[in-house]
């Protein structure tokens, strides 16, 4: 079991027959091929996976624990979820990548799925009306 991570435009399906909520979904775009670490599901998408336990340690290591998954505030708190970005998440982001010291490969391997997140945050912002970033 894990988690999926996908970062983009919201895009709202209409609710089906016998249901009263709104999905939320993004789209999936595709980007040249770009090795973000061996977490990821789609090294050519806006998406990326984890192994649960591996996420945690992720968050942990890099000190975004809280950013992503605070009960209440975080990006990813609710599972599944969704939650809109904004341009201080991506300097959160930035700062713990700038300020990550690499002693070993894990190191090295949590750089760069930072790098997918600053990449993923940086372009929803830049190009989508309703950034967001949704898990399940």
């Amino acid at each position: 079991m894990g988690i999926s991570i996908v970062i983009g435009e919201e895009v709202l399906e209409p609710y089906t027959e016998g249901f009263i909520s709104v999905e939320v979904d993004v789209e999936r775009r595709r980007y040249p091929i770009n090795k973000v670490g061996d977490q990821t599901l789609d090294r050519h998408t806006n998406r990326i996976y984890f192994n649960y336990i591996g996420f945690i340690v992720f968050l942990e290591r890099c000190g975004l624990y809280d950013l992503f998954n605070n009960e209440y505030t975080g990006l990813v708190g609710t599972h599944p979820g969704a939650c809109y970005i904004t341009q201080k998440h991506l300097d959160t982001i930035r700062e713990a990548k700038n300020t990550l010291k690499i002693r070993d490969e894990d190191d090295k391997n949590i750089y760069k799925d930072l790098q997918f997140f600053e990449r993923q945050f940086e372009y929803a912002l830049k190009n989508c009306k309703v950034p967001i970033i949704i898990n399940y």
